[in-house]
């Protein structure tokens, strides 16, 4: 009898820090703290004045970040992104590979590098599943996919 397939996690986490899912779905209320070209960013109303200054820091370089995956992946355009940060250590997440909505976790909440390498690798995620999603249908289009 065959092992059954086991899909891996989408999620960038701390080695054995365990992930409550109903944890992540009683986050909020958020503040909006604002937008840029491609991104909204929104932070957990309980971290105060730490939240503002994580989300100050991903909307100063998110677009800068974008512009280079978009460079390495061919200008792939990957959507508007939803990045919520949330209380905790958790590390980072989004919910499948066509969602926007990005979580990150605040850790200490006084570390914008940190919080900005959180929404890139969320971000490159996205964009690599786009990137690649292009290139299968490409070949399938020119008939070169062998099913």
């Amino acid at each position: 009898m065959s092992q059954p397939s086991v899909k891996p996690s989408r999620i960038l986490a701390l080695p054995g820090q365990p992930l409550s899912a109903p944890a992540l779905v009683a986050l909020g209320p958020y503040t909006k703290r604002g937008s840029t070209a491609n991104f909204d960013v929104y932070y957990d109303n309980s971290l105060g004045t730490n939240g503002q200054n994580l989300a100050d820091a991903v909307l100063a370089k998110c677009e800068q970040d974008f512009a280079q995956l978009q460079a390495w992946f061919g200008g792939v355009a990957a959507g508007r992104f939803s990045v919520y940060i949330d209380p905790g250590s958790f590390g980072a997440y989004h919910a499948n590979c066509a969602a926007t909505e990005l979580h990150c976790a605040a850790f200490s909440g006084t570390n914008g590098a940190l919080e900005n390498l959180l929404n890139v690798a969320e971000v490159d995620a996205r964009a690599r599943h786009r990137a690649l999603s292009g290139r299968v249908e490409r070949i399938r289009l020119r008939g070169e996919l062998v099913g």
